[in-house]
């Protein structure tokens, strides 16, 4: 049996939760590379300071529906330093969408499971029962979002609700609720 850690093990999403991948040349947000010809990823505001604050109070996986380079790009980018980066591949494939799972050996090595992701409805139903979930407001790509700044104080509570952060909604550089095309989640 594996020591269990004091340490808080958090489940960071990328996509519109830490960055923004656009092939339209849209967003104001800090530009952070350009993944292919056409893809341009761009980092969300505070997201550094999220990911420290993170890493202050325990240790980050990356968990990901989009494809593992990627991933390992856009960590080693930021300066993420994850314990493990999981993608799509790690991903269930369930009523024609990817479906995130918990794994029960982060029980046995943390003392609290803290999940970040925009979608929380890409976890499974075990995950919402047994893990602290913050969804973030959803990055376009804005300049001016701030939905990392706000989210709740570290160390979080046991709390096991879905925590919806409360910022104002960030449009994207368009006049559209988000983008015309992004990369897949």
């Amino acid at each position: 049996m594996t020591k269990r850690s004091k340490k808080t093990l958090f489940v960071l999403d990328l996509d519109n939760t830490l960055v923004f991948g656009c092939y339209d040349g849209s967003g104001s947000a800090p530009f952070l590379f350009r993944y292919s010809e056409y893809l341009r990823v761009l980092e969300r505001p505070y997201a550094r300071q999220f990911i420290e604050r993170c890493r202050r109070y325990g240790d980050i996986i990356i968990f990901t529906a989009a494809m593992h380079d990627y991933a390992v790009a856009i960590s080693g980018r930021m300066g993420i330093r994850p314990k493990y980066i999981l993608s799509g591949e790690h991903c269930s494939y369930r009523d024609g969408r990817f479906c995130k799972t918990v794994r029960p050996e982060w029980f046995e090595q943390y003392e609290e499971i803290v999940i970040v992701d925009d979608s929380p409805d890409v976890w499974e139903k075990a995950a919402h029962e047994t893990c602290r979930i913050i969804a973030p407001p959803r990055f376009w790509g804005c300049r001016s979002d701030d939905g990392l700044k706000n989210l709740p104080d570290m160390p979080l509570s046991v709390s096991r609700d879905i925590i919806v952060a409360r910022t104002r909604p960030i449009k994207s550089a368009a006049t559209h609720e988000g983008p015309a095309t992004s990369t897949p989640k």
